[in-house]
């Protein structure tokens, strides 16, 4: 059996797949990178976070920096950043707190944004009624 040789088109066709694959394989590794640094990211934020929120039970103070901007509930639990949201504007329902956390890219952790939140919410509301804030 003989191979015919290839046409122009079909080694030009060939080359130009080499580079595509090269690049594609260059792109995931970038967002691989990405993606590490990103997790690193919020990682830090929550143990920001935390630190913050204990020095502020220790010396008795109030956070008062709002969390409109998102950069503070990125690296919250989902409930954490529900209460954040809620405290600064009360009137804010359950599709209002999944939209604004949508877009502020809040990670879900694989579920779905709307039951994730109806659960959060739910269980904030069956603590603040034992609690007896209603």
């Amino acid at each position: 059996m003989t191979s015919e040789p290839k046409t122009d088109l079909q080694k030009l066709l060939h080359s130009r797949l080499e580079e595509l694959s090269a690049k594609h394989k260059a792109l995931r590794e970038k967002r691989q990178e990405v993606d590490t640094e990103i997790k690193q990211l919020e990682n830090d934020m929550v143990t920001l976070n935390e630190a913050l929120n204990v020095e502020a039970r220790a010396t008795g103070t109030v956070i008062t920096k709002p969390a409109s901007n998102g950069s503070r509930l990125l690296g919250l639990r989902l409930g954490e950043a529900i209460r954040i949201l809620r405290e600064e504007n009360p009137k804010l329902t359950k599709s209002g707190v999944r939209h604004k956390l949508l877009e502020l890219g809040f990670d879900f952790k694989g579920k779905r944004p709307g039951t994730a939140v109806h659960m959060a919410w739910t269980q904030l509301e069956r603590q603040k009624h034992k609690s007896g804030d209603t």
